[in-house]
Order: structure tokens, then C-alpha cells, then sequence
């Protein structure tokens, strides 16, 4: 798209959304015309990467319309050079300031007052239908410090009360992300990809994981062999439990609510359909629902970090595989031979 404005029409992200979804149906959301959220996503995406541009045309000439010159004085043709730097200069500036900002707010700026209009502004633009993300992801950055020691003394109903913004997908991956600095969602989709069909082939051999297997083989008859690469690392998410003889119930459960404190991932429906309902549940509450497995591994992820859980002990081997070798995450902790071991394999 960039190739031909830098400045899309609504009309323009829908027909380009709407296209995707249709040659891609896997990539298809739960709202209403199934790319809702694509749209959102690359309109940030643009505005994203407008800021650091200085040598584009286009772009420059819709800074100088909206720009202000620092001195009226100056001549018209003078005047409008100015705007043109400036409003450049200044964009790349508040940007580097407002990162600074936030980050000196939220460890040691922040009272009582601010904390709790930073919280009521997530609260009022959590209720709208399509909340504004970037504000969510500033009020979140805001109040990380009050909110982490929040989390020490609540439940998770109270602290998901508190904080709604947690029960957006797109917010709890960004909040994972920012406390990593890493593209921990990419870095999951690229390194499973790599293993999927490995991690398929191997469960095959041994005989286990047979019923999401034969799923599967069925799923793929009824989609594009474009869509088949994201039902086999949706059965790899399944599946990889199974390689370390884990129980996948500290995972998922399929048509059985959990009864586990932990975060766990609740599905209704077969797996890979794409009508089933995903749902991500914690102490019994309903934290977010999802529209894909993949999605539903990175914000399973993202709660452990966020809410600072230790990992299942039936589960301990597959989330250290997944945190270590998938999300590429260097903590200082040991990781277990088995693990070393499977990764080895997978990976060669």
C-alpha cells in the first residue's frame, strides 16, 4: 500500500483487510466483517512507520498543512520551510520525549491522583467497541508499577476490574512485549512455524495426540493449501505437550471447563474449527477470548510474565521449551536436559 499513498482511505484498509481475509481464511477475527482488527492494526502499522520519514513528499506536505511556525515574522515562503522542518524535527523529538516519559512515569512518576485518571481512562475507552490500543498501551505503561503490586494482594476478577485493558488480547501481548523488549509474537509464529510439522510428525510416530491428529488430516481437506500451514502450527500447540509426556489439561481442555488456578486455555468446540469458541480462563475467570491457537500460546505466555505465575509443574518442560527456543527469551535460568534435548531434535 505504501507503494501508492502513505495516507490510506478507510476505503482503501477495508478493500486491502477484506482481500486478506478472503485468500487467507484462517486470518479471519470474530468481529462482525471478520477484519475489523486487521484494520486497526495496519493503521497503526502506517503511523508507525510515517513518524521517522523525512524525505517523503507525500508526507511532507501533510506535516506543512497541519504544522505551525515558530515565528509569524518570518516571510510566507520562509515561514513554510520552517513548518516543514520543525514539525519534522519536533515529531522526532516528542517521540524520543514521550518514550522517556513514559518510561521515568511509570517506575517513579506517578501519584495516587494521576494513577487513578490514567485508570479511569482505560475503564471509559475499554467500554467503547473498538478501543483506541496506543491510549490503552500508554495507560498501561502509566500505571505498571502501582498495578504489578495491585496484583500481589487482589484476585484476578478485582485486578482484571481495576485494569480491563488485561482482557484485550492485542494489549496483554504489547504489555509482554514491552516488559521483554522483544517481538515475542513474531518470534513464536517464526520459530513454530519452523517446528510444526516436525512436532505433527513425530506424536504420528509415537501414537499419541491421534484424535487432533486425524482432525488434522480432516481440516486440511476442507481448506486452501494456502490456509494449511496455520491449521498444522495450530495442532502443533496442541501437540508439543505430548513430545514431554506433559498432561495437555495444564494447557488447554477441549469441552471441560478448568478447575486450575492457572492460566489455561478453554476450548468449546473442536480445536480446529474455526467456529470454536477460545477462551483464556485464570482462577475461574474469563480473561480474554482469542481467535486462534497460535494467539492463545502468546497470550498464555504473556499472563504467566505479566502476573508473574510460575509455570504448572505437569507443564513445566513444554512453556520452558516455549519461552526459551519459540519466544527466544535469554533468562538466567536453567533449562532442563529434556528440553535441550527436544529442541535439539525440532529444531534440526
Amino acid at each position: 500500500m505504501s507503494s501508492y499513498t502513505w495516507y490510506p482511505t478507510s476505503e482503501q484498509y477495508n478493500r486491502v483487510c477484506s482481500a486478506l481475509v478472503t485468500k487467507y481464511q484462517f486470518l479471519r477475527d470474530r468481529t462482525e466483517k471478520g477484519y475489523e482488527s486487521w484494520h486497526e492494526i495496519l493503521k497503526n502499522k502506517f503511523k508507525k512507520e510515517r513518524s521517522p520519514l523525512v524525505d517523503i513528499e507525500e508526507i511532507n506536505k501533510v506535516r506543512s498543512r497541519f504544522g505551525k511556525a515558530k515565528n509569524q515574522m518570518i516571510s510566507q515562503s520562509t515561514q513554510q520551510t520552517c513548518i516543514t522542518k520543525n514539525t519534522e524535527d519536533l515529531s522526532v523529538v516528542q517521540d524520543m520525549h514521550q518514550k522517556r516519559q513514559r518510561s521515568e512515569e511509570s517506575e517513579s512518576g506517578e501519584d495516587a491522583h494521576s494513577i487513578g485518571i490514567h485508570v479511569e481512562k482505560m475503564r471509559t475507552e475499554c467500554m467503547k467497541r473498538t478501543p483506541n490500543i496506543r491510549l490503552l498501551q500508554d495507560c498501561m505503561a502509566r500505571t505498571r508499577n502501582e498495578r504489578t503490586d495491585y496484583m500481589k494482594h487482589h484476585s484476578t476478577k478485582e485486578t482484571l476490574s481495576r485494569y480491563p485493558a488485561l482482557k484485550i488480547p492485542a494489549i496483554l501481548v504489547l504489555e509482554f512485549e514491552s516488559i521483554l523488549d522483544a517481538n515475542i509474537e513474531k518470534n513464536i509464529l517464526n520459530n513454530l512455524a519452523l517446528v510444526a510439522q516436525k512436532v505433527i510428525d513425530e506424536c504420528h510416530r509415537r501414537e499419541v495426540g491421534v484424535d487432533i491428529c486425524a482432525e488434522l488430516a480432516e481440516a486440511k481437506k476442507t481448506h486452501i493449501d494456502l490456509a494449511h500451514k496455520g491449521l498444522s502450527m495450530a495442532a502443533a500447540v496442541l501437540l508439543l505437550p505430548l513430545l514431554f509426556k506433559e498432561s495437555p489439561r495444564s494447557l488447554y481442555l477441549i469441552n471441560e471447563e478448568p478447575r486450575t488456578p492457572n492460566p489455561v486455555l478453554y476450548i468449546k468446540g473442536r480445536a480446529l474449527v474455526e467456529e470454536s469458541l477460545l477462551e483464556i480462563l485464570m482462577e475461574g475467570e474469563k480473561v480474554c477470548e482469542v481467535d486462534d491457537l497460535t494467539m492463545a500460546l502468546t497470550v498464555l505466555m504473556a499472563i504467566h510474565f505479566i502476573f508473574n505465575i510460575e509455570y504448572a509443574a505437569k507443564m513445566k518442560n513444554t512453556l520452558k521449551f516455549v519461552e526459551k527456543f519459540l519466544m527466544c527469551h535469554n533468562a538466567e535460568t536453567k533449562i532442563p536436559p529434556t528440553v535441550i534435548k527436544m529442541a535439539n531434535f525440532l529444531f534440526d
